[in-house]
């Protein structure tokens, strides 16, 4: 990423590629750089990605067999990637993040009903998952705040954001009091983002099109 240009990396998971875009910033053009094959995985319906903290990786997500998060490392002059290492992933997951050291891959699984921990171990490289927190209906996004000591989890299946905090030391998520915030029934809460002053939460209702404010 330069002054004049930044790079965009889409997901497609019928050619189970990754297309690597360059974005001129004034202009708003895209021009295609490579694509990329994502490698010893079947064709599955999603590809949820992951940027690492310092953009020097980009993490990406398989949702057909075998499940696996391939890590690529970011060229920063070109914007292309090169892969690193696979590592396996507990379920099928809607939505992946690195916290904000690097170290950890937050997953939550829709069909799996559940949320995961991977630990990063050298860059690029996730390994096993190290925690597991079933019974989240139909989890579909997760991301730590800018403190990196709180996760939050909507659930589409129950109509609830569910808050944890996190140990960026051990990489362990544990339910705060009370563990998790109800919304609007039929709402089916889904992807949402923190408002930069840190107090705001804005969550995306798919269910009845609505956005919900949340105070953090």
């Amino acid at each position: 990423m330069t002054a004049s240009h930044a790079f965009v990396y889409v997901g497609n998971a019928e050619s189970n590629e990754i297309h690597v875009l360059r974005l001129e910033r004034q202009s708003g053009d895209l021009t295609l750089v490579e694509k990329v094959t994502i490698p010893s995985v079947a064709k599955g319906n999603s590809t949820p990605m992951a940027l690492s903290p310092d953009h020097r990786f980009l993490y990406v997500g398989t949702r057909g067999e075998p499940m696996v998060a391939a890590g690529y490392a970011i060229d920063p002059a070109a914007g292309t990637l090169t892969h690193v290492a696979s590592g396996p992933l507990a379920d099928s997951m809607a939505y992946i993040a690195v916290d904000r050291t690097g170290r950890f891959l937050l997953g939550a699984s829709y069909p799996g009903n559940k949320i995961t921990v991977n630990p990063i171990g050298p860059p690029g490289t996730v390994r096993p998952v190290q925690q597991t927190l079933p019974h989240h209906p139909k989890a579909h996004s997760i991301l730590p705040d800018a403190s990196n000591r709180h996760v939050l989890v909507p659930t589409l299946g129950n109509d609830r954001v569910n808050q944890f905090t996190f140990d960026a030391t051990t990489g362990m998520l544990a339910p705060t009091t009370p563990p998790s915030v109800q919304v609007k029934d039929g709402a089916g809460p889904r992807h949402f983002a923190f408002h930069p002053n840190g107090k705001l939460v804005y969550v995306l209702g798919e269910l009845d099109g609505s956005v919900l404010r949340l105070r953090l």
